[in-house]
């Protein structure tokens, strides 16, 4: 006779094995549906690319271009100069220039704006404006 069995009132803590073996039939039947739906996500997840901040991107605006180089702290005129000089950023680019090229062009139209922002301009231009940039 086991150990438990001779203790005084351990009898009546033990369940029935009959609704034992039902619940863990139900734990395991929901435990295999909930892994099955998370197979079933990642599957359809498995298709997609994953975030790329230089991707182009199809809703692309000129106000979401003029509050990114806000939040930037880089200085531009009013008007639509700063997208223009960004969609002519993407055709220098591509016509085989380098970004550096790039980033130089877009300083000459700016006098005084420092190294560092005319790169993330042309970072921000290429990210918005440029199709197919990931690789350069």
């Amino acid at each position: 006779m086991p150990i438990a069995d001779s203790l005084p009132g351990k009898a009546a803590l033990r369940q029935p094995r009959s609704r034992l073996r039902v619940g863990s039939r139900a734990a395991k039947l929901l435990v295999m549906s909930a892994w099955a739906s998370a197979v079933v996500g990642m599957a359809a997840l498995a298709g997609a690319e994953p975030a790329d901040p230089y991707k182009y991107i199809d809703s692309a605006t000129d106000d979401t271009f003029l509050r990114s180089l806000d939040g930037l702290g880089i200085d531009y005129s009013s008007g639509p100069e700063a997208p223009n000089t960004a969609r002519a950023v993407c055709a220098y680019i591509q016509e085989g220039h380098s970004i550096r090229e790039a980033v130089d062009v877009v300083r000459d139209t700016y006098p005084g704006l420092p190294l560092l922002k005319g790169a993330h301009f042309v970072a921000v231009a290429r990210a918005l404006y440029c199709p197919n940039s990931s690789g350069w």
